[in-house]
């Protein structure tokens, strides 16, 4: 009994289906005319239970009011193998169990040895629900416009294409569902993330689907809501578990939300008909809900786009980056922890704009690289042969660089040596560099090409200050010269001194007359130029006129040397004769010293030359001393090439501001080939660093400057490079985003609450307004006169039917007023065994059988 009494609750409790019977009557019959084994089965079974108060009290056997039923397994089996129809009692108001023994012994009279025993009684377990669930499946069961097998679900199921061929939901666990979905027509009574959301819209959508999660993650929950929007969609719904705790967990969350009243319950001891009746009489008295304030609940959109722009906003992938506002804020804030008091700085990458995370990734690896290799090394600039850009350096290549320095070293003491001579050698300081080397070359020169200067003042201004007067004076004194070269042969040294303008206005007025012989003008005009003239006199005075001309321009040009000459003398001294001077060799000493003053006073001599030239100096003495200059600067430059070749180095970025190498004072050129030579093997430190610096200068020159430049970059340059990428993208986000600009705490928190009792309000709107659904297709009692039938006639005419029967007679009412069926699998074949065709009992989204 005690084993009876549990198994019989346990079946109830968990499945909603009561399973222990007392069976009264048994058919005693035999599976063929010679088998000896007798087979006895139940006739009649009423349902009942076993009770007891305390453990002490004896069993109680008590009828649960559920309708007696007759053995259903029997009759399919004395119908399939014997071809009997075993009747099955009816519902009628007054049962009479003689009456249906008899029956059946009537039924089975014509087979021997078969007999009736109206007296058996017996407890145990019976369950058809399997059976019923083979027979509903019987395709003779179905209608012929609408066979079993070609039932989509059916098909789909146990098909030869096995499977539902529904489309893939609209959204994917990738959709915001705030924008991108109608989740804010659902009638959404519970909290629901995103995962139970969508399995709310697929249903929405019509989708077959199976929803599946461990325990704890919101199936029941889940199942509340959709029936929540079955109920506000106007739709049906049957609603199935194999456990009846199930169906109860669903239960109470409806009850507690306020949509009991569009539940009916099909399980249990609720499965029967007072307890239909008193549901649907319940259900039918219930007035129609009150609107819910619906003015919180319209502010929720925009409590929810605030809270979701930001929300957005620090959980979108910045730029092309993976990272997020968060996440990158979060990682400056480790990274400030990690670098101290140092002050890192921002590499201007020309390229961050188009960094991926993966590039960001590799410029701080590099970084790490530079770190590493500075770390052995020290500042690339501190080393001893900086700017050298060699990448290999064989044994062979320091022989050859050894003796390039040698030979460098040798050319810088010669030029230095050769330098110093030839400046002493014009009287003007030692050259301390190349650049003052060649600076003698232009002044020796000159020096080199000087007339002779005995006595001329070479120093004086006037050479310049003069210069068109000289050049007046020297082309006047030139000129006169020329002339009494031109008319020697024809004059008489008296001639030149003469003043003949009286002559030459006669030979003017009667040179060309027929009858000049008759002018005593010009008979006196040609017998005083005969007095001057070597030879006879010409007779044409057109030949005469030009040697006039040439007198008194002769006369003209003496004056105007006489007048200079006061001070020419003191310019050309010794070598001022008058008009008797070398006027060519003034011409070349004026020339010189004009052109030297000048050259002097551009800087493109020393001024000290002229004090050399002031001593008379010797032109062929300057030869020796600047031919061996000339030859030092050209063994310097080559010497230094190589030296420059064979460390191939740049010499911008070794010297910067001093210049190149060759052009620096010669005792810096000293210094540096001394040093290079005394540690030729340190040149490997700088092949270390420009191996690995022009690894990463064909992607990121920028960081090879810091890594030069910046004296901490050997312990935190790969720090910078994160900084650098982590603040752009801080600041990329800041102008993608307003809501981030725009973020204050207060104000986001009080948002959020305002937001949280939005979100409540509309749960409880959600609830109303599927109520007010529900009430809305409740029976309209002005409309067709049903609710009067279904309150007062509906109870009294089928009190006395059989709950089956009830609900194959009532379906659509019941349906209009219960819109969810909550069944276990058995009770659903238990109630439902004789469903007509046209029966909507089995609804998800649409009508199923």
């Amino acid at each position: 009994m005690l084993n009876t009494y549990y198994t019989a609750r346990t079946s109830l409790e968990e499945q909603g289906v009561n399973i222990l019977y007392l069976a009264l009557g048994q058919l005693t019959w035999y599976e063929a005319d010679s088998s000896p084994e007798p087979r006895r089965a139940p006739l009649l079974l009423v349902p009942v239970l076993l009770e007891r108060g305390t453990a002490a009290e004896r069993f109680k056997l008590r009828h649960t009011g559920a309708e007696v039923e007759g053995n259903l397994s029997l009759q399919a089996k004395l119908r399939a193998s014997f071809g009997l129809m075993l009747p099955l009692p009816e519902a009628e108001e007054e049962f009479r169990v003689a009456d249906y023994f008899a029956a059946v012994a009537e039924a089975v009279a014509g087979l021997p040895r078969w007999q009736v025993q109206p007296d058996a009684i017996a407890l145990g377990f019976f369950s058809f629900g399997k059976f019923l669930l083979y027979r509903d499946l019987d395709p003779a069961a179905w209608p012929t416009a609408a066979a079993l097998l070609e039932h989509p679900a059916i098909a789909a199921l146990l098909g030869p294409d096995t499977g539902f061929q529904d489309a893939l939901p609209t959204l994917t666990d990738e959709a915001f569902l705030d924008n991108e979905s109608t989740a804010h027509e659902l009638h959404q009574v519970l909290d629901a993330d995103s995962s139970q959301l969508l399995a709310l819209l697929a249903v929405q959508e019509g989708r077959n689907l199976v929803i599946q999660g461990p325990p704890g993650t919101g199936k029941s929950q889940t199942i509340a809501n959709l029936l929540a929007e079955a109920i506000g969609a106007g739709k049906k719904v049957l609603f199935v578990a194999e456990k009846m705790a199930a169906l109860e967990v669903v239960q109470r969350r409806l009850e507690n939300l306020g949509l009991g009243a569009a539940c009916l319950e099909l399980h249990s001891h609720k499965a029967n008909k007072k307890a239909l009746h008193d549901e649907l009489r319940q259900t039918l008295s219930l007035g129609r809900p009150a609107p819910a304030l619906a003015d919180q609940v319209a502010q929720l959109p925009r409590y929810r786009a605030a809270l979701n722009d930001y929300a957005l906003a620090v959980n979108a992938p910045i730029g092309r980056s993976r990272r997020t506002f968060q996440q990158v804020v979060g990682e400056l804030l480790r990274l400030n922890e990690e670098r101290g008091p140092v002050e890192l700085p921002r590499l201007a990458f020309t390229t961050l704009a188009s960094w991926t995370d993966a590039d960001a990734a590799h410029a701080e690896d590099q970084a790490r690289r530079l770190q590493a290799t500075l770390q052995k090394i020290g500042r690339p600039k501190s080393l001893l042969f900086w700017g050298s850009e060699r990448l290999v350096l064989l044994p062979a290549d320091q022989q050859a660089l050894t003796h390039s320095l040698q030979a460098a070293q040798a050319a810088v003491a010669h030029l230095q040596t050769a330098a110093h001579a030839l400046a002493d050698h014009l009287c003007l300081p030692a050259p301390p560099d190349r650049a003052a080397a060649e600076a003698l070359l232009p002044a020796a020169r000159h020096a080199q090409l000087a007339p002779p200067l005995a006595g001329v003042a070479v120093a004086d201004s006037a050479w310049t200050q003069r210069a068109s007067q000289l050049q007046e004076m020297l082309r006047a004194g030139a000129s006169h010269s020329a002339l009494h070269q031109q008319h020697v042969a024809t004059l008489l040294p008296e001639a030149w001194n003469q003043e003949l303008l009286a002559e030459r206005a006669a030979l003017l007025s009667a040179g060309d007359k027929w009858w000049k012989f008759l002018s005593n003008d010009y008979r006196r005009a040609k017998k005083r130029l005969q007095s001057f003239w070597r030879g006879p006199l010409p007779d044409d005075a057109a030949a005469l006129l030009p040697v006039v001309d040439a007198i008194h321009e002769a006369r003209r040009l003496a004056q105007l040397v006489q007048e200079a000459g006061v001070w020419a003398a003191g310019l050309f001294g010794p070598a001022w004769q008058g008009l008797r001077s070398d006027w060519p060799q003034l011409r070349k000493v004026a020339d010189y010293l004009g052109l030297t003053h000048q050259r002097v006073s551009q800087n493109q001599l020393p001024a000290a030359l002229l004090s050399y030239l002031v001593q008379e100096p010797n032109p062929a003495d300057i030869t020796g001393p600047l031919a061996a200059v000339e030859a030092s600067l050209a063994q310097h430059r080559a010497t230094l090439q190589g030296v420059i070749t064979a460390l191939q180095l740049n010499e911008v970025r070794r010297f910067s501001s001093e210049g190149r190498l060759e052009f620096q004072p010669f005792a810096i050129q000293h210094a540096q080939l001394t040093g290079w030579m005394a540690d030729v093997p340190a040149l490997r430190l700088a092949v270390e660093w420009n191996n690995v610096a022009a690894a990463t200068a064909e992607q990121l020159p920028e960081l090879v400057v810091m890594a030069e430049t910046w004296e901490l970059a050997a312990d935190h340059l790969a720090a910078a490079v994160r900084q650098t990428w982590l603040e752009f993208l801080q600041k990329q986000a800041y102008t993608q985003h307003p809501a981030l600009r725009q973020f204050e705490r207060a104000s986001h928190e009080q948002t959020a609450a305002r937001f949280r009792e939005a979100d409540e309000d509309s749960l409880y709107h959600n609830r109303v307004r599927a109520m007010q659904q529900h009430f809305s297709q409740l029976p309209n009692a002005q409309a067709s006169g049903q609710m009067l039938l279904l309150r007062n006639e509906f109870a009294k005419k089928t009190r006395h039917l059989p709950l089956r029967q009830l609900m194959q007679q009532a379906g659509r009412a019941i349906q209009a007023i219960k819109p969810v069926f909550m069944m276990s699998p058995l009770s659903v074949a238990s109630y439902l065994p004789r469903a007509p065709s046209n029966s909507t009992w089995w609804c998800s989204t649409k009508p199923r059988r």
